[in-house]
Formats: C-alpha cells, sequence, structure tokens
C-alpha cells in the first residue's frame, strides 16, 4: 500500500469536509438573517 496516495486521500477528505462544514455556515447564517431580521 502506497503511504503517500492513503494521506493524500485522507487529505482531500479533510479539506472536502471544511469546505462543506463552511459553506452550510454560510448558508445557515444567509438564511437565519433573511428570515429574522425581516
Amino acid at each position: 500500500m502506497d503511504k503517500s496516495v492513503t494521506n493524500n486521500d485522507l487529505f482531500g477528505r479533510q479539506v472536502l469536509y471544511f469546505i462543506e462544514n463552511f459553506y452550510l455556515e454560510k448558508v445557515t447564517k444567509g438564511v437565519q438573517d433573511t428570515f429574522f431580521v425581516n
């Protein structure tokens, strides 16, 4: 088993996970601002 491939795979998943959480947080905040400010 190639360690570098495994590490790259894990790193890629962490990045995707971080991006998903970041956008979910932004969308959630945007929705809250839209509904609760008005």
